[in-house]
């Protein structure tokens, strides 16, 4: 959260929240709610680390995709902070692409990334709608959580429909 503050986000860029086509778009504001739910981040992330694991054991490196990912992309970041700190993996082994569409997610974001200095496992990030995200490489891993209050208000499977075509043929979606 002290990312976002020295991300510096107008008020707009901080609380701006709409429906789209596929759902809700919640602000940076409300998404800092969402990282309070540990059991939901520890479950995915447990997750998430056996799958990469199981990935790198037939791969030198893997590509992974976390659309929607808000502010925080709090399902991956901090597995990425301690694969360095613990150099249990590299970044030349995992390349990450952050996806989401609200321009006040993406500073903040970028300034998280740049605090943890995980730059090195960031292919980049993207200011894009998911639905209508197309990723130039394949993807090994899908990472979507976008179902606050279940697929009620977020586009969980519309992304999920769109953005499963540039899975390799051997590619995971997490949740599986």
């Amino acid at each position: 959260v002290q990312s976002m503050v020295f991300a510096q986000l107008s008020q707009e860029q901080l609380t701006r929240q709409c429906v789209s086509a596929s759902g809700l778009i919640m602000s940076p504001h409300n998404c800092k709610h969402t990282i309070k739910d540990v059991y939901r981040i520890k479950g995915y992330a447990r997750g998430i680390d056996l799958a990469i694991q199981s990935k790198l054991k037939h791969a030198s490196s893997i590509t992974i995709l976390y659309p929607a990912c808000g502010p925080f992309a709090p399902l991956l970041l901090p597995l990425l902070s301690y694969y360095k700190d613990s150099q249990i993996f590299t970044s030349k082994q995992i390349n990450v692409i952050l996806v989401d569409v609200h321009p006040g997610a993406i500073l903040s974001l970028q300034q998280l990334v740049n605090d943890l200095q995980l730059d090195d496992f960031i292919l980049r990030i993207e200011a894009a709608d998911a639905t209508e995200y197309e990723p130039a490489e394949s993807i090994d891993l899908l990472v979507l959580e976008a179902m606050q209050h279940g697929f009620t208000k977020e586009g969980q499977l519309s992304i999920a429909k769109h953005l499963v075509k540039f899975l390799n043929i051997d590619g995971w979606m997490i949740p599986q």
